[in-house]
Order: C-alpha cells, then sequence, then structure tokens
C-alpha cells in the first residue's frame, strides 16, 4: 500500500508489478491478503475497512462508521471469513466477510494511542492484546469486549502476540523488548535493545505436541 492511494500486486519473478488497485478512501496503513484466497483487507484514515477480489482486482465492500481514526491494524482469516480491524482511537471490530457486517466491538476509547494485535487463530479464540503510550497492556475478550487481564509495562509502540503459546513481544519508544507470559502476567526484557522507537514485531513460538 502507497501513499498515492493504490495497493500493488508484485512478482519477484518478474521484478515488477503485476496489478494496481485504486484505494477509494486514501492510504491503506494496514493490509492482510492471501493469494490462495486471492482475497485481501485493507485499513485506512478515516476509519474506513476495505475488502477486496485479488482476482478481479475490485473493492467488494467498504466498512464505515465503527472507526473514527487511522485503521492502523487489520488481520484475517478468510477460511473463517472473518477479519478483524484495529485505529488509534481505541476501537476494535471483528467482522464477518460472509455477511458483511460487525460482528462485536470493543470501544477502548480512553486508551492513550492504542495498538492492536491478534493471532493467526483470532476467529476461534476471540481474544486481542492492545498496548498504550502510558505502558499499560490489556488482553480483551472480542465476545463481549471487555478486558480480562491488565498488564504493565514500558510505553507500547508495536505488539505481536500468539494466544495458544500465552506469549506476546512488546516494543516500546525508549527501544525496549519485553517477553510477557500471559499465563503468569510476567515481563522479561531483552538484554539488548534498539537505539530507538520499536514500530514493529514478528514473533514465532514452537508449540509443544
Amino acid at each position: 500500500g502507497s501513499d498515492d492511494g493504490t495497493l500493488q500486486i508484485w512478482s519477484f519473478g518478474q521484478r515488477g508489478s503485476l496489478h494496481s488497485l485504486r484505494c477509494t478512501h486514501g492510504t491503506a496503513w494496514s493490509l492482510a491478503a492471501s493469494f490462495d484466497h486471492q482475497a485481501a483487507v485493507s485499513g485506512h484514515e478515516g476509519g474506513s475497512v476495505q475488502v477486496w477480489d485479488l482476482s478481479s482486482g475490485a473493492c467488494v465492500q467498504v466498512f464505515e462508521g465503527q472507526h473514527d481514526g487511522l485503521v492502523q491494524d487489520v488481520a484475517a482469516d478468510f477460511i473463517a471469513a472473518r477479519a478483524i480491524s484495529g485505529s488509534n482511537d481505541g476501537v476494535l471490530c471483528h467482522w464477518d466477510l460472509n455477511a458483511m457486517r460487525c460482528l462485536h466491538r470493543i470501544e477502548g476509547s480512553m486508551m492513550m494511542t492504542p495498538v492492536w494485535a491478534v493471532d493467526r487463530h483470532f476467529a476461534s479464540t476471540l481474544e486481542a492484546l492492545s498496548g498504550t503510550w502510558d505502558g499499560s497492556l490489556q488482553v480483551w475478550n472480542i465476545k463481549d469486549g471487555s478486558p480480562v487481564t491488565t498488564l504493565r509495562g514500558s510505553g507500547v509502540c508495536s505488539l505481536a502476540v500468539d494466544f495458544k503459546a500465552r506469549r506476546a513481544v512488546s516494543g516500546s519508544y525508549r527501544g525496549e523488548l519485553c517477553l510477557w507470559d500471559l499465563a503468569t502476567n510476567t515481563c522479561v526484557k531483552a538484554a539488548d535493545q534498539h537505539p530507538e522507537a520499536v514500530r514493529s514485531i514478528c514473533i514465532c513460538f514452537a508449540h509443544a505436541k
């Protein structure tokens, strides 16, 4: 997604763009896509969420009216036909991609500059994690919109979570990384840290069989 209002599908083999999709609602700040299912979901400033058919390049649905802020986090499970969108006004939405409607909505409007994280099993676990500028992290029940657990750390500007492993990692504005055990609600800080804010995190935990 680019500031020019397009989504580009790229081929590394051909070293070029295969398709260009025009976003009707401006820059896509967040994106989830599946080439197996030829589908994508994008989040935009102004609170809109767009659903795409990648085979035709068409936007098949625009969700509006739930977010007021920038939609900075999206996730999708196209097998379950579900999507998640989280915005910086403290709202998280759970979408039904078949019925094209909002199933559940969390209003964390009192949160300070929130970031959101879900894992790839969100459609079945119905759990989400939020982190805020003041250092609080909350585990949420998506179905009823209630906070389950509150944790305290450094100011959070990035998050990643694996609810199956009961682990999460947060990145702070001071460059710290913190590994969270969600079973005991404890944190272990990494010995080394970045010199500046940690803006993105990717995690992989091995699951016991």
